[in-house]
């Protein structure tokens, strides 16, 4: 089967995020921040169960954090910075993982 999207559901929002969209998820607690380029949902979830509908393109830099690698437009010492300029702020040893990637 193929998965054409992440599906979002919230108390006010059910949606499917198309993982074309995504440019990262974060985790907060045991909230979990999905970002797209022009919106970001929050939901509560595990990031275990957000990972299988996702491929080969996103990364997970941080234990609470997968990236889309192809939205990244440059990863300057402890940054990534995505194509809509938004930017997420890493470790030294993440970020060096990051750009490995």
């Amino acid at each position: 089967m193929e998965n054409n999207g992440l599906p979002v559901i919230t108390r006010s929002v059910s949606a499917v995020v198309d993982t074309d969209d995504l440019l990262m998820i974060q985790r907060e607690g045991r909230k979990l921040h999905v970002c797209t380029e022009k919106r970001e949902y929050v939901m509560y979830g595990k990031m275990q169960n957000v990972l299988q509908y996702l491929d080969s393109r996103f990364f997970r830099c941080l234990d609470g954090c997968v990236i889309n690698l192809t939205k990244v437009r440059r990863v300057e010492k402890c940054r990534v910075v995505f194509r809509n300029g938004r930017e997420l702020t890493l470790g030294r040893d993440s970020s060096l993982r990051v750009r490995r990637a």
